[in-house]
């Protein structure tokens, strides 16, 4: 794919988005963009504010706060719905640059400015933000989105103090989209961190597929390279789902401030990835390509937060780091179990590494091979909706496609039904009625979609079926007509919070009652009926009128309220009126459940039939190098060794035991199998 395609796409994908709208097409633009920065860690999350006032010279889009780096994050978009490829010039650069640092500056100094601001506008909650940070020691960091190319003659751009650019093109986007990666790629240049070199000690046999290195970093070269990357460094598995991450451990800083020798002694230090390396040739260590933390995320903001809030040098501080580099092709494989493993001390849950959970598998799965019928607005064609297991899969199925196989692929896979599993989660989360997760951001929303899952999976794999993956998508069928409701009709202010707010609502209702959303219908047309629609439209005013309201009583935020449980708590309270123009557009909720049940069976009988035919297709050398493979292991209780035995004879085994050898198996795995055990 070209550059010239993949801006052809986005505008696509921005006016899809918008409607075509042009008054809200930048907003669309901002959250798809966003939303890639916050899938490779950027940001963790943020605030669309859209926010621009000509005569002052002030433009913010979107804002977060990182606490850990006591860091703001303020974004400004530069975006253009012309079909050719337009120049970002250094002149351009630094106009649209210095918008959000005069807010800033204004808002810091001017009072009379920040008390006339609207509290309903997005912007204030900012302004407020930023009066609240005036005593801190913050750094501030510009981050500039634009569907524009930089023009080859821009230069540097001289910075002021604890001032931070991060200038994200049109050209960094289409590398990102094109290298299929989870991540934008980490280049560390120690010699550009510490004059003194960094010895390491091979921790493996050359022979070994794997190379594992023990080295010692320097606490001020620690501090500065995640200055520099942020939680960006932090393994995407650990990222989202470790609670602790980047959460400050008191009695580190108390020993970094106080015995800064005993830091090595005490701590346990931190396991390391990275895709390459290089090492001169007196063994020192230079280069470090995607470096990520595995293990050891609190150690590294322990020691930034001491030099950032505490002022404590960190030159007698060490820290001990296991790093093994791991190829690009087994990434996706051997890095979650890496993160697995290393974080089983920290009472980590093995459950929470997602992207190779059986169910997330499972879901993948359905999505490639069921069809979903042409929707009602004249298509002819049966389409997929394409579920990204794990990021970039959309992109690398095209890879090698010939342009009439791409054309191809693209019609029978819409990019407008490509999803993610953070997009799924946001959903599920909402009809589950949790707005306030939602509103939490991506990774909390992940999180807690994560938690049910495995629940739900644990109890009976069978509930992950065809039906689920039918429901799934309904509801996002409906999410996403009802966020461009929401964007036509009110704008892109709190347009997150008052879409999980108005589905949530109105499916808490709604099962009072006993009653649901007609989801399979939904299916089969894959689109919302006039009639519900119209429906939706007038309660996503009525959402936001309730989430100004309370939050005004209370003398708060609407963002930062809608996170709370007490707000979902009032809204379910309020009365919206709703009526039977609405409840006569649902369905009985024991009707859906008495499919579900019959859904639940046909899978579970489906997966017998699958575990037998796994086992033939596997073959008798498969099973007998598991044998082989468990006399050095001592993994398999004898029952098991029986009916690997029965698989080898090559006899076809019953239900039962097609069951347990595969569960056999996966405990293997588990423990290493295939690998030869010394």
């Amino acid at each position: 794919m070209k550059i010239e395609d993949y801006h052809k796409d986005l505008l696509s994908d921005v006016g899809s988005s918008a409607e075509a709208l042009n008054n809200v097409s930048e907003h669309s633009f901002k959250e798809i963009c966003l939303g890639e920065l916050v899938d490779i860690a950027v940001i963790d999350d943020f605030e669309i504010t859209d926010y621009y006032n000509k005569n002052k010279g002030f433009k913010v889009d979107a804002w977060y706060y990182d606490q850990t780096s006591n860091l703001l994050n303020l974004i400004v978009s530069d975006f253009s719905n012309k079909p050719e490829i337009e120049t970002l010039n250094e002149s351009s650069l630094k106009k649209a640059i210095g918008r959000p640092i005069n807010f800033f500056k204004t808002c810091a100094k001017d009072q009379n400015f920040k008390r006339s601001l609207e509290d309903s506008d997005p912007i204030s909650a900012l302004a407020w933000k930023i009066h609240d940070l005036e005593n801190r020691d913050i750094s501030l960091k510009v981050i500039l989105i634009s569907n524009k190319l930089i023009s080859k003659r821009t230069k540097n751009i001289k910075l002021e103090e604890k001032l931070k650019l991060d200038v994200w093109d049109l050209n960094r986007f289409y590398d990102l989209a094109v290298s299929g990666q989870s991540k934008e790629p980490i280049e560390i240049n120690l010699k550009g961190y510490s004059k003194d070199d960094v010895m390491v000690l091979r921790a493996n046999n050359k022979k070994e597929s794997l190379e594992s290195f023990l080295f010692v970093l320097n606490g001020e070269v620690l501090a500065s390279i995640y200055d520099d990357w942020g939680e960006r460094l932090l393994e995407s598995n650990v990222r989202t789902f470790l609670q602790n991450r980047g959460k400050v451990n008191n009695g580190m800083r108390k020993t970094i401030a106080s015995q800064p020798e005993r830091f090595f002694c005490y701590n346990n230090g931190i396991t390391a990835t990275a895709e390459s390396v290089d090492i001169d040739s007196s063994g020192n260590l230079t280069n470090i390509k995607n470096f990520q933390i595995v293990n050891g995320g609190q150690t590294t903001a322990s020691i930034f937060s001491s030099r950032l809030k505490d002022k404590v040098p960190l030159e007698d501080v060490f820290v001990q780091v296991k790093m093994t580099v791991v190829p690009d092709a087994l990434t996706e494989d051997l890095v979650p179990k890496i993160s697995e493993y290393s974080n089983t001390q920290n009472k980590v849950s093995v459950t929470d590494f997602a992207s190779n959970k059986a169910w997330n598998i499972k879901i993948e799965e359905i999505s490639r091979r069921l069809l979903a019928p042409p929707s009602q607005d004249g298509a002819l064609f049966d389409t997929h909706w394409f579920y990204e297991r794990t990021r970039g899969q959309f992109a690398n199925a095209q890879l090698k496609l010939s342009q009439s196989q791409a054309k191809a692929f693209i019609k029978k896979n819409p990019k407008q039904q490509k999803i993610d599993k953070t997009y799924l989660s946001r959903v599920s989360n909402t009809f589950d009625m949790v707005p306030h997760k939602v509103s939490k951001g991506a990774q909390e929303s992940f999180r807690h979609f994560v938690d049910k899952i495995n629940t739900t999976w644990d109890k009976n794999p069978a509930s992950v079926n065809d039906l689920y993956f039918q429901s799934k998508i309904s509801q996002i069928i409906i999410f996403k007509h009802t966020d461009k409701l929401i964007l036509k009709n009110l704008g892109g202010a709190y347009k997150a919070n008052i879409l999980t707010y108005t589905i949530a609502k109105l499916t808490y209702e709604a099962a009072e009652i006993d009653l649901t959303w007609p989801l399979q219908k939904i299916w089969e047309n894959q689109t919302v009926p006039e009639k519900l629609s119209k429906q939706l439209n007038i309660y996503v005013s009525k959402t936001k009128e309730c989430l100004e309201q309370t939050g005004l009583d209370l003398n708060k935020n609407i963002s930062q309220w809608a996170k709370q449980l007490g707000c979902w708590e009032k809204i379910k309270e309020m009365d919206f009126g709703i009526g039977n123009n609405f409840y006569d557009l649902l369905i009985s909720n024991k009707e859906v459940k008495r499919v579900e049940k019959s859904a639940k069976r046909d899978q579970t009988e489906l997966n017998k039939v699958n575990n037998v035919a796994y086992i033939l297709e596997k073959g008798p050398a498969h099973w007998a190098e598991l044998i082989e493979w468990n006399t050095r292991a001592k993994k398999l209780a004898a029952f098991e060794i029986s009916i690997a035995n029965y698989a080898v004879a090559n006899r076809v085994l019953s239900d039962a035991q097609a069951k347990k050898l595969v569960a056999a198996e996966k405990r293997c795995e588990d423990k290493g199998f295939p690998d030869i055990i010394e």
